[in-house]
């Protein structure tokens, strides 16, 4: 019997986006990631600017700017909390990321993110034994995180690997203002998604 052909690569992107898109995070305890497939950003201007820019990659890295900005400016406004640093994002510089500096910038975010979910994690804990040594175990309501998405392997795996399905994206981060570094953010843009991983 022949066998089914599997989900095209396509799909499975499109099916990895919107579940990304479904998740709920910590408000300001850990990473977070959007993503948006390129129809959902670009405009008749961006897609005839990508057209034009064909194989030349200083053009091509040149419209990918423009798709980070556009990006930012709808669907990450649309689809992100009020508090959700996007005024700083829509002033920030987007500059491109070559080399190690992608990887660093994640790392600084998955980093910052283990260390806010490890405080509240060793705070609940300490409550906990108090509140099982003091006999009111019983009264202390949900740990704060449950149900948001505190997955950071996960994160890693998408944000780097699953989301690209082999294909290198370019890389953006913020650049450093009069204010100093910005707080850790990272923006991949490839022919099909474009998604950013952040730390709020």
């Amino acid at each position: 019997m022949q066998r089914e052909p599997g989900p095209t690569r396509q799909a499975r992107q499109a099916a990895l986006v919107e579940h990304i898109r479904e998740l709920w995070y910590p408000r300001h305890d850990g990473a977070w990631l959007k993503a948006a497939l390129l129809d959902e950003v670009l405009d008749a201007s961006l897609r005839e600017a990508l057209a034009a820019a064909g194989s030349d990659p200083q053009a091509r890295l040149a419209v990918h700017r423009q798709i980070v900005q556009a990006f930012i400016a709808v669907f990450f406004r649309d689809n992100t909390s009020e508090d959700s640093r996007w005024g700083d994002f829509m002033d920030a510089s987007w500059e491109p990321r070559v080399g190690d500096e992608p990887q660093r910038c994640i790392d600084a975010v998955l980093a910052g993110a283990a260390e806010r979910i490890a405080e509240i994690e060793d705070e609940e804990a300490a409550a906990r034994a108090a509140a099982e040594a003091g006999g009111y175990l019983h009264a202390l309501g949900q740990p704060a995180l449950a149900g948001l998405m505190i997955d950071l392997p996960a994160l890693r795996e998408w944000f780097t690997h699953g989301l690209w399905e082999g294909v290198e994206p370019t890389w953006w981060a913020p650049a450093p203002d009069e204010y100093g570094p910005p707080e850790p953010a990272i923006v991949g843009v490839s022919d099909e998604l474009v998604a950013i991983l952040w730390l709020p």
